[in-house]
């Protein structure tokens, strides 16, 4: 079940980095 947690942790990670390109870094989950 953390393999679930995971996976979303890692797309949030990569979203906050792009997120910051993008001018989503008031983008919070």
């Amino acid at each position: 079940m953390k393999q679930r947690i995971i996976i979303p942790i890692n797309l949030v990670e990569l979203i906050h980095e792009r997120g910051e390109s993008l001018g989503f870094g008031s983008y919070k989950l």
